[in-house]
């Protein structure tokens, strides 16, 4: 078994429940909530009142509705927040100060110059540190000896 395999299967738990909560978030909350509040809006305010029963005179109708006007005006409020919201880009520094390897490097000349460069730079400065460390070792030893 190589460390790859192995190193995998400690982290797949991890793994599982990383995905698991995705699914969760993003689909089966998000679809559950939506549900929740078109049944309980209906069926307790619409159903209850003679003028909105007009508007609406069945579930169908009300649905197709809620659905045909909030869907694209959340599609418009979700672009809104993240092309023109000051707020996506304090989100975005707050990952990257909190995750640094979620930072990537802008396409053409930092991404194939400067990144590469800053890190062969650090290969250079840790191996001269292990350099450095190697020969007080062997100085200490031969004053010691």
């Amino acid at each position: 078994m190589d460390l790859g395999t192995l190193q995998l299967k400690k982290t797949l738990p991890f793994r599982a429940l990383f995905y698991f909560r995705v699914g969760w978030g993003t689909y089966f909350a998000y679809i559950m909530a939506a549900i929740n509040v078109l049944t309980v809006t209906y069926f307790l305010a619409i159903e209850n009142y003679p003028s909105l029963q007009v508007i609406f005179p069945t579930f169908v109708h009300y649905i197709s509705t809620a659905v045909g006007i909030g869907v694209p005006l959340l599609v418009l409020i979700g672009y809104a927040h993240y092309k023109r919201s000051v707020a996506f880009r304090a989100e975005a520094e707050i990952e990257i100060e909190a995750n640094p390897y979620w930072y990537k490097a802008p396409p053409g000349w930092n991404k194939e110059v400067e990144q590469k460069q800053k890190s062969r730079l650090k290969q250079i400065h840790i191996g001269i540190k292990l350099h450095l460390v190697g020969i007080k070792k062997l100085f200490f030893h031969y004053i010691l000896i």
